[in-house]
């Protein structure tokens, strides 16, 4: 078993910060919007967020208490899994706030024309 030494973990320590304050943010922007697309969209970049904070306090587990053969393929299992998880969450906001300014994009067109 090998063990980090915590300087190496201190960009994981700040991507942990970041991600919470990001997760904060998005979900008062998430708040203030009404029912609609865009609030839907926002709820999937929410829970990415907290998926990619998962992410990395997984790792960070896994750096402070090393893992053996098994357990480290376990880890990876997870770790890789809440990535994905998390990249799921952006595409399908992406194809929502796409699908939202598709629909606003089309009403404005049909507004010009009358």
């Amino acid at each position: 078993m090998t063990h980090v030494p915590i300087s190496y973990d201190i960009p994981i320590f700040v991507f942990i910060a970041l991600a919470l304050y990001t997760t904060y943010k998005l979900n008062k922007v998430r708040n203030y919007l009404l029912e609609g697309a865009l609030k839907k969209s926002y709820f999937w970049l929410v829970v990415a967020s907290i998926f990619f904070t998962l992410w990395a306090v997984s790792h960070l587990v896994s750096d402070f208490l090393g893992y053996g053969d098994l357990e480290l393929i376990l880890h990876y299992g997870i770790s890789h899994g809440f990535l994905l998880i998390s990249m799921l969450c952006i595409a399908i906001s992406a194809q929502k706030i796409q699908g939202a300014y598709k629909e606003l994009a089309g009403k404005l067109r049909a507004k010009k024309k009358k």
